[in-house]
């Protein structure tokens, strides 16, 4: 839990949010973008190597003093380079409930769960797969979800990103308390890009010619709503530093 040095960040202009939240709780990361597969078996295959990953990350828990020695068993199933491939099924949907209880027991605290592309599998196997290995996919990942962010008492807040709809449909039916946020949300669009104001800041930083200042603005126009500007970061970070 130490805090980091973040007076280079605009972050730091709110020290009250820093020294009552920075480091105060157990944080879940993961991310499903690599779980594309050929076939159902393979796409479970790479969740399970997705979890194993994400319980690597707190591998102190091996020696907690707080749990039981039955738990510390569990717990290096899913961390062990091999047997995390023997998961069964319960245990791949229930992988992230069991980390954060995990972690609220050694902690204390409840936890945070990150979950980046949730919806990257299940995308692909919608085009490629045929409906019978598709719906396999979905009801993998549907599982996943409802135990990780329905009833679990071990969850502070959970973060899910993904970019189709159709998961949502699939996956989120049965969830309660779910706010659902895009880029056409005013209160959080400039919190999505690069604001007008950042884009002239780097051009002035990295010494822009005025006349190449406008190309850039013209190529990397953004994205406008009600009045407000954003650009897209990569775009113009890779245009930056070539």
């Amino acid at each position: 839990g130490r805090t980091k040095l973040l007076n280079k960040l605009k972050i730091a202009q709110h020290q009250g949010i820093i020294l009552e939240r920075q480091g105060q709780f157990p944080v879940v990361d993961i991310d499903f973008k690599n779980t594309k597969g050929d076939s159902y078996e393979e796409v479970l295959s790479r969740v399970k190597t997705v979890l194993h990953k994400s319980f690597s990350e707190h591998e102190y828990l091996s020696t907690s003093s707080k749990l039981r020695g039955d738990e510390i068993r569990l717990f290096s199933k899913y961390i062990d380079s091999l047997e995390h491939q023997n998961l069964t099924n319960s245990e791949v949907s229930g992988g992230l409930f069991t980390l954060s209880s995990l972690l609220s027991k050694h902690f204390g605290k409840k936890s945070y769960i990150l979950m980046d592309e949730y919806d990257a599998a299940i995308n692909h196997s919608y085009i490629k797969f045929s409906d019978e290995e598709s719906q396999k996919v979905i009801e993998l990942f549907r599982g996943i979800n409802e135990t990780t962010f329905k009833d679990n008492d071990y969850l502070e807040k959970g973060l899910i990103t993904g970019v189709f709809r159709i998961a949502k449909a699939n996956l989120f039916s049965t969830l309660n308390n779910l706010n659902e946020y895009n880029i056409l949300d005013k209160r959080f669009f400039e919190y999505y890009g690069f604001t007008q104001q950042e884009v002239e800041y780097l051009l002035n930083q990295y010494e822009v010619p005025e006349s190449l200042a406008r190309d850039i603005k013209d190529w990397y126009n953004g994205y406008t709503l009600n009045g407000s500007q954003t650009y897209n970061p990569w775009s113009i970070v890779k245009c930056l530093t070539k």
